[in-house]
């Protein structure tokens, strides 16, 4: 039996809710999401989806859901997804992870702002970090009910690092990129995603 592809989410909003169900759509992966506000229901009860694009699920179910990283125990991800809108929040919820992160974990980074992968570059100097800048119009009503309108997608690459040799930062963005689109989204990869981050911006 294959291994199953471990993937950490943070933040679970209505971009977070969005990309935890396109990647729960991949078979043989295993979703964690780190919940806050809307812990409780989605613990409890699992998180209602509604998409013209991808359709409606109800009470959909992750692997395993948390408050933080404390939580987590000795897993090792394959990937470490950060999909909150704060960076300063981002990273500093990760920090209690730091030291469970194996230098094989990659860090994908799927929120606004420009330079933000110089930030995680420096706390993870050992991993992987890809960047995705994504247009999607998904909120999130009411907690654990995550509601997605229109179309989606996402340009996405590899920030460069050159303690990483380059195959292997090649073959986590593939690989990546691969549970996404199997999961119905639309993405593009770019050779940066600096420019898209500031077409982004004023958005």
């Amino acid at each position: 039996m294959a291994i199953p592809t471990d993937v950490l989410l943070f933040g679970l909003g209505g971009v977070g809710g969005f990309y935890a169900v396109i990647l729960t759509q991949a078979p043989n992966t295993r979703v964690t999401v780190c919940a806050r506000s809307n812990y409780q229901r989605v613990n409890e009860h699992g998180m209602d989806f509604r998409s013209d694009a991808l359709g409606s699920h109800d009470g959909l179910g992750f692997h395993r859901v948390v408050r933080s990283p404390e939580d987590i125990g000795d897993t090792t991800f394959t990937y470490v997804v950060c999909t909150n809108k704060a960076i300063a929040t981002s990273l500093s919820s990760l920090l209690p992870l730091s030291p469970r992160t194996h230098h094989a974990s990659t860090v994908v980074l799927i929120h606004n702002g420009v330079g933000n992968e110089e930030e995680f570059r420096a706390r993870f100097p050992k991993n992987t970090i890809l960047s995705g800048v994504t247009w999607v119009n998904a909120s999130q009503p009411e907690p654990g009910v995550v509601v997605h309108k229109g179309e989606e997608s996402m340009q996405f690459g590899c920030h460069w690092n050159p303690s990483i040799n380059r195959d292997v930062r090649q073959t986590a963005m593939d690989r990546f990129v691969g549970l996404l689109t199997t999961g119905g989204s639309y993405v593009e990869i770019v050779p940066s995603t600096d420019v898209w981050r500031w077409k982004k911006t004023i958005w």
